[in-house]
């Protein structure tokens, strides 16, 4: 399995995959698949490839040191439709439901297989630039555990969904400072 950059024509590109196949054919014995071996403009649509969709890179407006900075690199993101995939098993008729498959578990156990499905995707994704992305997915999961764990321990909802407020404050590196906390008294 591989990907070819290529800057050129088109006709130049169709040219090297026409060699590479004959190679490929004649001195290895194997076959390209004409369904997953495809010429496309990086520029204009994206690329297939490892679950990632290849790009390339234009941003007139990021800038660094009076240059344009990523103009013509390189980019993964995180397919939209991937998205949507992952998020279906967590959703009925457009919103998270709880998993009624999970209810025979745990509390911890359900928290924790809702955390390993979710790692699993946010691992698999974390050399993109889009990773954002995944804030949806994030958020289905989350409403569909809160939502599986009300239903187990036959609480409401928005009993069993914890607070967003934050309980200590912290400095930028997560540790409680009472020198910050002194200075914010005064």
């Amino acid at each position: 399995m591989s990907l070819l950059g290529f800057c050129g024509l088109r006709s130049e590109a169709e040219e090297i995959k026409q060699r590479m196949a004959e190679f490929l054919r004649d001195d290895l014995k194997l076959e390209l698949s004409k369904a997953k071996t495809l010429v496309t403009n990086a520029r204009s649509e994206a690329a297939r490839f490892l679950g990632y969709e290849v790009v390339t890179l234009q941003d007139d407006t990021k800038r660094t040191e009076g240059r344009r900075s990523i103009n013509g690199q390189i980019g993964l993101k995180v397919p939209a439709d991937v998205i949507a995939e992952k998020c279906l098993p967590y959703m009925r008729r457009g919103k998270p439901v709880h998993r009624p498959e999970r209810l025979h578990e745990s509390p911890f156990s359900m928290v924790e297989k809702f955390q390993a499905e979710y790692r699993g995707v946010a691992q698999d994704y974390q050399l993109a630039y889009n990773v954002s992305r995944l804030n949806r997915l994030r958020w289905v999961m989350e409403t569909s555990l809160t939502k599986t764990l009300a239903a187990k321990l036959q609480i409401s909802v928005s009993t069993g969904r914890p607070s967003r407020r934050p309980t200590a404050r912290t400095t930028a590196c997560g540790c409680w400072s009472s020198e910050m906390a002194d200075a914010r008294r005064s």
